[in-house]
């Protein structure tokens, strides 16, 4: 079983340098069908990988201090503009 961890709010797996959400925010594995494939940098830095929609979404921020607003971006604005 693959362990999980709350990151921003959401439910996620680590491993080999890259976060995995799901769409839904169930718990993800590598065999989920719905999969977020997330690459997290310094100071909100964020690649994203969504196979289902083919989507990829870099976000290149400079956030000194304060919440990083990434993965909010991802789900609440980018995601439902896609469906």
């Amino acid at each position: 079983m693959t362990p999980t961890y709350r990151l921003g709010g959401r439910t996620s797996s680590y491993g080999y340098l890259w976060w995995l959400y799901t769409l839904a925010g169930g718990p993800p594995d590598a065999n989920t069908a719905d999969l977020v494939i997330a690459a997290s940098g310094a100071q909100g830095q964020w690649l994203f990988v969504v196979p289902k929609y083919d989507l990829v979404v870099a976000i290149n921020a400079g956030i000194a201090s304060g919440p990083d607003p990434g993965l909010d971006m991802l789900f609440q604005t980018i995601l439902p503009a896609m469906r």
